[in-house]
């Protein structure tokens, strides 16, 4: 009979929640029908499933025996990364359902595991026999699985107690300003649409992601993620919540719209999946107590995901040089002495492979040399030097305080008189950051890529 002792921050909290948390391979629905047949007792009292737990409360469980499943044994093929008497981690293909569900009842991992297996753990319920933890039906990657109730009972608990290494690869939407970082914020139901969640929440709960950019492609960035808590859904929230969704995701992803009328973006049409991949995990096996780290390879629909965007980042990356030897002029990287024309040019602080194409042929189209900086020292040397017509600033890059280097040139008596149309990575960030301080105009990059020219033509009648 699990029992559980409280913690400061578990005091006030319902006792039907918390006790989820602790046996996360439960329902809630499930935890509330066992306090209901008082199988769950708090001081060795029966109570309601609202209860609010009080400093010192213990809490005892009683789990009933498994009933028979019903389910049935299928010969699927499993990709089996380890397996011994206690346990097996598998490598779950993308569209499979880990257990059986309304509109799902074959067909699942739990099926497969009842072929391959001669018993697996009852502690998960006839529906979830040995499943202690999931993954989204189209998300490939790790998944472990308990053979018997001794195992499934520890490795729930290093879950709970936070304890598994858990490692991610994804692809996701944009060019990721911080070569790593850490997404901390509060994960819950969404307020309206209640199948999804969100960080926008009346009621969340902590929840900690960390990253690390591992490729860029311009308009794509493939990073490593260690999701530090479990909540449901988290790593596809955090990434769209910080303006970055995962490529590919239906719930919380932009879709076409935020690469519009973006080639690269119909290359990859044909995939229809969040690009999420459960790479790695580690834990102290229940049984044996030693250190067991599996890893899963990419699937191959990741894989040509990646090979597409490797080839069209090479292949826009000798475009570019080719379009500074036709009058496009990048200062920086690729330096390149600028012609001084009769017109003044306009200046671009962006360092995005896409924008600085974007950019670069929308002044073609009218007729405008356009200088580009990719740092604040390219950017001041520029300005110095051409007395630009226009100023395009892209606010994340780098971190660069677009105020501050225009007060530098004012010290130095080039007063900015001109201009200055600044874009962000997204809405939100616009509203709540310093940076834009000084613009004329600040815009996400979604208005930029569809309404550059307008924008352009607009700002240069002001000036």
């Amino acid at each position: 009979m699990p029992e559980f002792s409280l913690t400061l921050e578990d005091v006030g909290e319902r006792l039907d929640r918390y006790v989820t948390r602790q046996l996360p391979t439960h329902s809630r629905a499930y935890v509330q029908q066992l306090i209901d047949e008082q199988q769950i007792l708090v001081e060795g009292r029966a109570t309601k499933a609202g209860y609010r737990l009080r400093a010192g409360d213990r809490i005892s469980v009683s789990l009933p025996p498994p009933k028979p499943s019903g389910i049935l044994p299928q010969p699927i093929p499993l990709d089996i990364l380890y397996e011994d008497i206690y346990l097996l981690v598998v490598n779950k293909a993308a569209g499979m359902v880990v257990h059986p569900s309304p509109g799902n009842a074959s067909g699942t991992l739990v099926n497969a595991l009842l072929d391959h297996c001669t018993h697996l753990s009852g502690i998960g319920g006839f529906e979830r026999p040995g499943i202690v933890h999931r993954l989204d039906k189209d998300t490939s990657g790790v998944i472990v699985v308990a053979k018997d109730d001794a195992t499934h009972r520890g490795l729930a608990r290093l879950f709970a107690d936070r304890l598994v290494k858990k490692q991610y690869l994804a692809v996701v939407q944009g060019n990721i300003r911080d070569a790593e970082g850490v997404i901390d914020t509060a994960v819950g139901r969404h307020p309206v649409h209640r199948q999804q969640m969100s960080t926008h929440t009346r009621v969340g709960r902590q929840a900690v992601t960390e990253f690390r950019v591992l490729e860029r492609f311009g308009l794509y960035t493939m990073v490593e993620l260690w999701p530090r808590t479990g909540r449901t859904h988290q790593i596809r929230v955090h990434m769209a919540a910080v303006g970055h969704p995962l490529l590919g995701d239906p719930t919380y992803g932009h879709s076409q719209r935020a690469l519009p009328r973006s080639p690269l973006a119909h290359q990859l049409a044909w995939f229809h999946r969040q690009a999420l991949h459960a790479w790695g995990l580690g834990l102290v096996h229940p049984a044996t107590g030693e250190w067991l780290e599996c890893r899963a390879p990419l699937p191959a629909d990741l894989e040509q995901v990646l090979a597409i965007l490797r080839r069209e980042a090479n292949a826009a990356e000798h475009d570019v040089k080719a379009r500074i030897t036709s009058g496009i002029v990048w200062e920086g990287n690729a330096m390149a002495e600028a012609t001084v024309t009769q017109q003044r040019p306009i200046l671009a602080l962006v360092n995005d492979l896409f924008f600085t194409l974007k950019i670069g042929d929308t002044a073609k189209s009218v007729g405008l040399p356009i200088h580009f900086a990719g740092s604040a020292k390219e950017f001041l040397d520029s300005f110095r030097k051409v007395r630009p017509a226009l100023v395009i600033a892209d606010l994340t890059v780098n971190g660069v305080d677009i105020a501050a280097l225009f007060e530098e040139l004012a010290a130095e008596a080039h007063p900015v008189t001109v201009p200055i149309l600044g874009y962000t990575t997204h809405a939100d960030w616009k509203r709540t950051s310093p940076l834009h301080d000084g613009c004329t105009k600040v815009v996400t990059k979604d208005t930029l890529s569809r309404s550059l020219g307008g924008l352009m033509q607009q700002l240069m009648q002001q000036g």
